[in-house]
């Protein structure tokens, strides 16, 4: 998690440079935007990763999806973190993997991106 940290502080650096000129979207409101965007897509690879979908295919996904730019760069340190984690072997454990993974991801975007702004 350390180094999805890294990288998202330095994301939040590009990403607020560009968009503190946009008066209508509140600095919330991006955090939020952001911040739910990284846990979904910490829940869809966790739940790849409960699912036995190998970290090289989770990695192809991502590079046929996104051009290179902070964000990539941001869910490729998900995605890497992600299967950093156990595969559990009941269905309750990986439900709960998934809701846990994206929380944490969430709550780590979040207080990231809010003490950068103070």
């Amino acid at each position: 998690m350390k180094i999805l940290f890294i990288i998202l502080m330095m994301f939040s650096t590009l990403s607020f440079a560009k968009s503190s000129k946009t008066d209508s979207i509140t600095k919330e409101h991006m955090i939020e935007g952001l911040c739910g965007e990284a846990a979904l897509m910490a829940q869809t690879t966790m739940q790849a990763r409960q699912g036995g979908v190998t970290l090289t295919t989770s990695l192809q996904n991502l590079n046929n999806s996104f051009n290179d730019s902070p964000r990539k760069s941001f869910f490729k340190a998900i995605i890497i973190d992600a299967y950093k984690e156990p595969l559990w072997q009941t269905e309750e454990n990986k439900r709960n993997a998934v809701t846990e993974y994206s929380n944490k991801t969430y709550l780590i975007c979040n207080d990231a991106f809010s003490k950068s702004l103070k």
